[in-house]
């Protein structure tokens, strides 16, 4: 199929995280867009194993912490234990997408909002996250991602009788959070 393209992206889930590319039917398509429809983009439908998953390419698995798993040619991931992503498209800072999101807020109203985000433990895992949004969370928190700017992302893991933390450097200046994951927020932290 002409005109598709690849992005890189890295998914994260419980104490597992996933780095590889997928495939975007056209260049301009936000990640977050494509993960929120309803009909996840497949260039060859007749992979797909699972209604709700994404097909990675050259995937590194690692675990906690950075160590190396292994590594894939392609791998089906199921949406449902995406906790958040982030992308290689630094859309913060480009100048069409600062237009796209001052003109989208100008015609709904929308204000800056700031959240702290507490989600779901899995495994022996829970994240903090803060961030910056648009818009009212309730309408945002409908989809299936959530968008977040400036993020801070902390990790909370139980290594036996004790808690560590540690601070997850997810590269640029947004990620797509899972509204399945969040179990609690504070607006304006």
């Amino acid at each position: 199929m002409t005109g598709t393209s690849i992005r890189e992206i890295t998914l994260y889930t419980p104490n597992k995280k996933y780095t590889g590319t997928i495939d975007i039917q056209n260049e301009s398509m936000r990640t977050l867009d494509l993960l929120n429809s309803s009909s996840i983009y497949w260039k060859d439908p007749n992979d797909k194993s699972f209604n709700d998953s994404v097909m990675l390419f050259d995937v590194v698995v690692e675990v906690q912490g950075n160590k190396k798993l292994s590594r894939f040619h392609k791998l089906q991931l199921r949406l449902s234990d995406i906790i958040f992503f982030s992308d290689n498209v630094d859309l913060t800072g480009d100048l069409t997408e600062i237009k796209r999101a001052k003109t989208l807020s100008q015609k709904t109203s929308e204000k800056k909002s700031s959240v702290k985000i507490i989600t779901r433990m899995r495994g022996d895992a829970f994240y903090i996250v803060a961030g910056v949004f648009y818009g009212l969370f309730k309408n945002k928190s409908q989809q299936r991602f959530f968008p977040l700017t400036n993020p801070q992302v902390r990790e909370i893991l139980r290594t036996g009788s004790e808690w560590q933390s540690r601070n997850i450097d997810v590269g640029n200046h947004f990620i797509g959070l899972s509204t399945n994951h969040i179990e609690a927020c504070s607006m304006g932290e």
